[in-house]
């Protein structure tokens, strides 16, 4: 008698387990999604990835993208050194060279067709707590009349492997999404070049 009611209670909790976890599966399931931009991909003509080390900026040309390094607030810096020194020349200024168009309409598509849920955050002081702030990874996508069509920040890695903490600066909140941006978009300048035989 005692085994079988053992296992009856076994049985019970392994069942109210899975049960739960249905549950809460089928609540998160529940959830309204929105798209965070309203725009198309098409309308962005050129958008720059802004960090405070390393800073690149895209513009499409003949439906191609370009790439050529932007000046960041550790560049400003040592442009200002120079310019106070005199020592500022043409070979310092970045020219575009051709990306790799599918690696940057991959990473394009992925930012703007970025859906959220409900905000993790409203408050602004405490957007630092998720390590956004100025300084942060951010986007800032333009149309082709060069106006701003919108700023996504991007955070601290989320519990887990695949998953941010972004900001949209228009809405004001903060929002825990099921992408690793920093892991997207992060990389070294080269990585985002055409290689020989990529180039049309």
């Amino acid at each position: 008698m005692n085994r079988q009611l053992k296992y009856l209670f076994g049985l019970f909790f392994v069942l109210a387990a899975i049960a739960g976890i249905v549950h809460l599966s089928s609540k998160d399931e529940g959830l309204k999604t929105k798209r965070v931009y309203a725009f198309e991909q098409k309308q962005v003509e050129s958008f720059k990835i802004n960090h405070f080390t390393q800073s690149y900026l895209f513009k499409k040309l003949d439906g191609l993208w370009q790439i050529k390094r932007a000046e960041n607030q550790l560049t400003k810096k040592i442009t200002d050194d120079k310019k106070a020194k005199g020592k500022v020349s043409k070979k310092d200024k970045p020219k575009f060279e051709e990306a790799n168009s599918l690696e940057v309409t991959k990473a394009l598509t992925y930012l703007i067709n970025l859906e959220v849920r409900e905000p993790i955050a409203t408050a602004t002081k405490k957007e630092n707590i998720f390590e956004i702030n100025p300084y942060a990874l951010h986007v800032i996508f333009y149309d082709g009349e060069q106006n701003e069509l919108g700023r996504l920040y991007i955070g601290k890695q989320g519990p887990d492997l695949m998953s941010s903490y972004v900001s949209e600066k228009s809405l004001g909140a903060v929002y825990l999404v099921e992408e690793n941006f920093k892991l997207m978009l992060l990389r070294e300048y080269e990585e985002w070049i055409a290689e020989q035989g990529e180039k049309v």
